[in-house]
């Protein structure tokens, strides 16, 4: 589906790309809803084309620029840092359970133990 709406659209400009969503975060919970799933390919083709023809017909001239920098002491959160905050926060869950009842049994005792002395 991507090649086919990919060649459609470069028929129209010079080179081009199709990116879609993460459709599991989207729109569907099994993530499985790849795009052309539920409409026919020439329908979307359509679409996309359209799109693409008002784009060009509202397009104006442009320049473009870019560089690059260094940062240090910029700490990226990239998946690698999510993926580990992840284990982290699972492992914590493993303990609340455990300390959760730990604390409460403290406070019952604690609470007879005063209850003994004040009476």
């Amino acid at each position: 589906m991507r090649e086919y709406i990919r060649d459609e659209v470069c028929a129209l400009v010079d080179e081009a790309e199709v990116m879609t969503t993460d459709t599991h975060v989207v729109n569907t919970i099994s993530g499985k809803n790849p795009v052309g799933l539920q409409i026919s390919p020439d329908d979307l083709v359509s679409h996309v084309l359209d799109g693409v023809e008002q784009a060009m017909a509202d397009s104006s001239n442009a320049k473009a620029a870019g560089s690059s920098a260094t940062c240090n002491g910029v700490f990226i959160f990239g998946s690698d840092t999510i993926a580990q905050l992840a284990s982290i926060v699972n492992t914590i869950f493993v303990y609340v359970v455990p300390i959760s009842a730990g604390m409460l049994l403290l406070a019952v005792v604690l609470s007879v133990i005063a209850y003994m002395i004040v009476t």
